[in-house]
């Protein structure tokens, strides 16, 4: 089982128009990932777009109504689905035809009939190049939010009233950011409670946003008030940044 599977089992969408192939790719893969199937490219799509994604899309290119391609073309220019890696598993074997499915985003491209042995191994290969990547991001992310928000706090102390500053606000500042940021982009809605506690902290902080970050959790519109939190915190950080230039 690979490494994405440690936790939970990861989940496959396996999108063809022929059931036969469909329980095919089902039999092979089902004994260490979840596996979810899909006979045509708007039910793939749909599935791709729920609030439980797959962790790896196999697709089929020539299916009725939409084809593979027209599908790797959405879920590439989706943000909500751009993400998800997508192998072309399909009978097209010429090389421009594998060139237009790389070009359209496709991580993989593989040729049927398979090689069990292949696919399984590619398949797991490419969870755990996902899973590196998703690790590498959040780090970045951590490290970004992290910077940003020692930078802001800075120069909000010096605004702050001497009474009201030193390391007790600055500490729960950044531990309500950082929380926040969390819960938002888990969609979680304790994300109203971390709110209420530190709202007339995060007004001081960021009076052009504190707004908008209150509407947008108040009326569970996470989105919405994750992407003012982390615009919040860039602009501060910019603003410190133009006054010592």
């Amino acid at each position: 089982m690979n490494e994405l599977n440690s936790a939970h089992k990861a989940t496959i969408l396996v999108v063809d128009d022929t059931s036969a192939n469909l329980e095919l790719m089902k039999n092979l893969l089902q004994d260490d990932y979840q596996v979810i199937t899909a006979n045509g490219g708007a039910k793939a799509l749909k599935i791709a777009a729920s609030a439980s994604p797959p962790d790896l899309i196999l697709l089929d290119i020539m299916m009725p109504g939409m084809d593979g391609y027209e599908v790797c073309r959405r879920l590439k220019r989706d943000r909500n689905t751009m993400n998800i890696p997508v192998v072309f598993l399909t009978a097209k074997s010429d090389v421009e035809d594998e060139k237009k499915g790389l070009e359209l985003g496709a991580i993989d491209y593989i040729t049927k009939p398979i090689n069990n042995a292949i696919v399984l191994a590619r398949v797991k290969n490419l969870l755990a190049l996902k899973l590196r990547s998703s690790r590498d991001e959040a780090c970045a992310r951590r490290d970004w939010l992290k910077a940003s928000l020692e930078s802001m706090v800075a120069q909000l102390e010096q605004k702050l009233p001497e009474e009201q500053s030193g390391m007790n606000d600055r500490e729960k500042l950044l531990s309500a950011c950082a929380r926040l940021d969390e819960l938002l982009a888990s969609n979680d809605a304790e994300a109203l409670e971390v709110l209420d506690a530190n709202a007339e902290l995060l007004e001081a902080a960021f009076p052009d946003y504190s707004r908008k970050i209150d509407n947008g959790i108040r009326l569970f519109d996470f989105k919405v008030a994750l992407d003012a939190l982390r615009a919040a915190i860039a602009t501060s950080a910019i603003k410190e940044w133009k006054q010592k230039a």
